[in-house]
């Protein structure tokens, strides 16, 4: 087995969560590059999924940015004395990272890491790079991935429409670091402070439109169950294609505000049942990054179904599926009265999650893919 030095790049994605954690852990400025990275990453933030340590474990020299963290990646800056501009200092500092770890392939974290002008440079300004990477779990313009050598694409359409336009791209559903789910191993479905019905994630608005089913389907279960929900929505109402409010305004006694890593998954823990729906671009797949952090953690899953749905779980035995907003409903109600068989359901997938679907098993397809290309 060929090993390799790997540079993973990805941005934690959340301005406000990366606010919080400086604002309520003030000491974190006083501290260094890499003591700031060591208390990020154990909090659970599932994109930071332990993709370097498993591929270390493989033999190879991984090491992960966290690209869009202003505070870490400034510090980076200061103790290695690179210059960037103000104006820049994103990509800037990047590079100069990438410089200073010569990898022999770049892993990106979708598009956002690096402006596509900069990225179709990295071959030419960086010679020691043989391949550059990238996952996609959500399409965008074609047209900026013309420097990419292998795509990783997250549900089968994505993987599909990519191929058709001649590029490499090999199927890579999201997964989960059992680490951050194992943490919490003493948290049990007892009694109280249990909820029934949960949702966590994005309600669909503010978001241009890509989930509005989403939305319209999360108007119904908080209107007729007892749903409840931890809403990321945007501020910015300028930018949704809903002609309705936020659902924390419409619902405001059944929402709370989002919650995010070691927090995510007590939530989730704590959940009898909690619910999942994939966005409109899926395609009529399944593969969003709930779908496996809600089985992960142990709780009962009721997700709306795709044509590949078997492909990962075993509808109504590891997962629990509906089709429609009736059944969707039902289904909830039913599970809810019947604890046996909810609970068997959330056992059987957090197994078939920590069995099939770690980061170790994605990171060891990956590692056969580097090695047929190189």
């Amino acid at each position: 087995m060929k090993n390799y030095k790997i540079l993973k790049i990805l941005p934690l994605y959340y301005s406000d969560l990366i606010t919080n954690i400086y604002r309520d852990n003030p000491y974190l400025y006083q501290l260094s590059y890499d003591e700031q990275k060591i208390f990020i990453n154990s909090q659970g933030f599932v994109h930071l999924n332990g993709f370097a340590r498993c591929m270390n474990q493989l033999k190879n020299e991984a090491t992960e940015i966290i690209c869009d963290i202003e505070i870490l990646q400034k510090t980076w800056a200061k103790e290695n004395n690179k210059y960037y501009d103000e104006e820049f200092w994103s990509w800037q500092i990047v590079l100069h990272q990438i410089n200073s770890i010569k990898p022999d392939i770049i892993y990106l974290q979708d598009i956002h890491p690096l402006p596509h002008i900069i990225r179709r440079q990295l071959k030419k300004d960086f010679p020691f790079i043989k391949l550059i990477s990238m996952f996609k779990g959500f399409p965008s313009d074609p047209t900026e991935l013309s420097d990419i050598d292998i795509l990783f694409a997250g549900i089968p359409p994505l993987q599909n429409h990519y191929y058709s336009l001649g590029y490499n791209s090999f199927l890579m559903y999201h997964c989960i670091n059992p680490d951050i789910v194992n943490y919490q191993s003493d948290v049990v479905e007892t009694d109280d402070p249990l909820y029934n019905f949960t949702f966590f994630g994005s309600s669909g608005f503010g978001t241009g439109g890509h989930h509005q089913k989403r939305y319209d389907t999360l108007f119904e279960l908080l209107k007729h169950t007892n749903i409840t929900c931890w809403l990321s929505e945007s501020e910015n109402r300028n930018i949704s294609k809903t002609k309705d409010r936020p659902l924390s305004e419409i619902f405001a006694d059944k929402t709370e505000p989002p919650k995010y890593g070691r927090e995510l998954i007590l939530g989730l823990r704590k959940s009898k049942l909690t619910f999942n729906i994939h966005t409109e671009k899926a395609d009529g797949a399944i593969g969003n990054m709930r779908l496996f952090v809600a089985t992960g953690a142990g709780t009962c899953l009721l997700t709306d179904s795709g044509h590949n749905v078997k492909d990962l779980f075993e509808p109504d035995k590891e997962i629990a599926t509906y089709q429609s907003l009736d059944e969707c409903i039902e289904k909830a109600t039913y599970l809810l009265s019947h604890d046996d068989l909810r609970r068997s359901i959330a056992k059987a997938g957090q197994e078939r999650t920590l069995r099939d679907h770690s980061v170790m098993r994605r990171c060891e397809k990956i590692h056969e893919i580097f090695q047929e290309y190189l």
